[in-house]
This record gives structure tokens, C-alpha cells and sequence, in this order.
């Protein structure tokens, strides 16, 4: 799976490879403490080695 980060400021973007040419695109939300790695990613400085993504829902635990 490749994935390329796209975006600029406040409409960072995850573009993940499914298949030949057929994308997801999944909008990042982060706080500050992770916006110096996605920084660092960013620049080519981070190499990322798998992503978890997590489903919000409205599940009260």
C-alpha cells in the first residue's frame, strides 16, 4: 500500500493507494504534539511505517 501526504495548513490530506489508480483520501486531524511529526513526514525527514486509523463514532465506553 503507498500513501502520499497532500495538503497545506488546516486541509492535510492522506491519499492511500487501493488499487491501481484508486485512491482514499482521508482528511488528518492532529493536536500540536503530533504536528511536528507530520511536519518532519512532510519533508521527507520521517519515514512512517504503518498507520492505524481508528473509527470515531458515538459509542459511549
Amino acid at each position: 500500500m503507498l500513501t502520499h501526504f497532500e495538503g497545506i495548513s488546516s486541509e492535510y490530506k492522506l491519499r492511500i493507494s487501493a488499487k491501481p489508480r484508486e485512491f482514499l483520501t482521508i482528511p488528518l486531524k492532529f493536536g500540536s504534539y503530533q504536528e511536528k511529526f507530520i511536519k518532519l513526514w512532510r519533508e521527507g525527514k520521517l519515514r512512517i511505517g504503518e498507520i492505524v486509523m481508528n473509527e470515531l463514532g458515538n459509542s459511549s465506553i
